[in-house]
This record gives structure tokens, C-alpha cells and sequence, in this order.
């Protein structure tokens, strides 16, 4: 049993269209169930000025929600480099050039016992 699948852009005419009289919405409606990987894209045509263009404010609010797990990103990237920095900075530089002699003596008050510690 084969599957039928329809390519993009395909021009089927398997739905009705309607206008829903004294109101303005217009029903769109498939004359059989879709099968899998289909679907029904409508195109509708409304002149300008009859949808009320984004406010400032909504715009601004869209800018955030898109953006806002970027801009937290970068923000904690570059507190984790300042902090790694600054480490190495303090403690992770290395020595000044020249000869490292390391001391071989022990103290007096130190047991054989406790050297074996250290």
C-alpha cells in the first residue's frame, strides 16, 4: 500500500472556503482528513489598515523574548572569563626567570617521624 504525498506548492482542491455572514471571518474547512506530512495552507488577502500594526511597546516586548537567553549567555560568559582571569592573574602567573635552589635542610625541632610527613 502506497502513500500519496503531495509536493510543495501543490495546488489541491480538496477544502471549502466560506464567509460567515455580518461578521468578518471567513471559515476554511478540508473536504477529507489529511493524511500524514500533509497540510492546508490558506492565503488571505486584507488590505492595509484593517490589522492594527504593532505597538512600541509589544515590539519592544518581542525584542526581549527573543533575545533575552543570548544576551544572559554572553553576560555569564563573560563573568566566568573575568573570574578565570583574575585566578590566573593572582595565583596561576608563573615564577620570575631564574635558578629555583631548593632547600634540602630541616629544622632542628623536627622528628624523622615528621619529616616523613612533608
Amino acid at each position: 500500500m502506497g502513500c500519496l504525498y503531495r509536493r510543495q506548492g501543490a495546488k489541491g482542491k480538496d477544502a471549502t472556503i466560506g464567509k460567515i455572514a455580518g461578521k468578518r471571518v471567513i471559515k476554511y474547512r478540508t473536504t477529507r482528513t489529511l493524511n500524514a506530512r500533509e497540510g492546508m495552507t490558506i492565503l488571505a488577502k486584507v488590505d492595509k489598515g484593517v490589522i492594527d500594526p504593532p505597538s512600541q511597546a509589544q515590539i519592544s516586548k518581542w525584542w526581549w523574548d527573543d533575545n533575552l537567553s543570548m544576551i544572559i549567555g554572553i553576560i555569564a560568559l563573560a563573568i566566568v572569563s573575568l573570574y578565570y582571569f583574575l585566578s590566573w592573574w593572582r595565583i596561576g602567573r608563573d615564577l620570575p626567570e631564574g635558578v629555583i635552589v631548593p632547600r634540602w635542610d630541616i629544622s632542628d625541632n623536627m622528628s624523622p617521624a615528621l619529616v616523613k610527613l612533608y
